[in-house]
């Protein structure tokens, strides 16, 4: 097995770009770099993970990482805001049980957050996981940066905010749905309703995240540096955002294999809500006959 240092790890993020005073949103598989050799057991491991990343980013940076729980969206489970596992790895578990970590409240698409604008990421986000004031909405306009660490090209995680840009975009292979669980905070069971951006399943609807991340690299904003038996890759959050809006716009399949196999006649090819033979006349919104006659 591969293997690295934790000065080695410090280097490597420093490398892909990161700088002191970075707003961090971090897709870690740590796992994937290889072993840190001069770490004793797995506490001293993500210990010093974190160390690394706060020897680039300084005490003014802040750390973001994913603290989903598809397990609650999957099988209704009740979500604790302070007590539900995140299943996004073990770094992201370790930042979600750091005493100053904040975390965002949805039952799926939470994220944790741990430094200066840790509050401005979290507090009263959207009840829709991605889009408008979401935090993954929050983490590109106060300029962060998406750093994917030992994931492989193909997974998709370099361009982990592709499905905020989706959502914003309203592709038309999602829909939005509620989530069917409920939600405790502070002991309290939460009145608000909460919603997750679904693929249609039936229509054979599969990523292609290469394209996306080709293009990245094609435009020079992607930064890379080799560690262990893995890499680290770094991206700043708008540049990845506006990129992916202009791919879409080009073409709404971009991050797609191929396009949706949607069926006439059923959501979203489900036709027009009036009958064309009751057409009788256009008019404008005050009432006037814009017909030609």
């Amino acid at each position: 097995m591969e293997s690295y240092t934790e000065s080695e790890l410090t280097s490597a993020l420093a490398e892909s770009g990161i700088v002191e005073g970075d707003l961090v949103y971090l897709s870690t598989r740590l796992f994937g770099l290889g072993h840190m050799s001069d770490c004793a057991n797995r506490n001293d491991f993500l210990a010093k993970s974190l160390k690394s990343i706060r020897a680039v980013i300084g005490a003014r940076g802040t750390i973001v990482a994913p603290s989903f729980t598809q397990q609650v969206g999957d099988f209704a489970m009740d979500y604790v805001h302070e007590t539900t596992p995140c299943r996004t790895g073990l770094f992201s578990e370790y930042i979600r049980s750091q005493e100053t970590s904040v975390r965002s409240v949805h039952p799926v698409f939470s994220v944790v957050a741990n430094g200066p604008l840790a509050n401005d990421i979290c507090h009263e986000v959207s009840p829709v996981a991605f889009g408008a004031d979401s935090a993954f909405d929050r983490i590109v306009q106060f300029g962060g940066k998406a750093t994917c660490v030992g994931f492989q090209r193909q997974t998709g995680h370099i361009v982990s905010l592709m499905h905020h840009v989706e959502t914003v975009f309203a592709v038309p292979y999602y829909y939005t749905k509620l989530v069917a669980a409920d939600v405790y905070m502070s002991g309290q069971k939460m009145t608000q309703d909460y919603f997750i951006n679904v693929k249609y399943l039936e229509f054979d609807v599969r990523f292609d995240f290469l394209h996306y991340i080709s293009a990245l690299e094609k435009s020079d904003l992607l930064g890379h540096a080799s560690l262990g038996g893995g890499d680290v890759y770094t991206c700043g959050g708008r540049e990845q955002f506006d990129l992916g809006v202009r791919l879409l716009k080009h073409d709404v399949y971009a991050f797609l294999a191929e396009p949706p196999k949607f069926v006439q006649g059923r959501v979203p090819c489900d036709g027009t809500p009036k009958n064309k033979a009751d057409f009788d006349e256009v008019k404008n919104w005050i009432g006037h006959d814009l017909s030609l006659r």
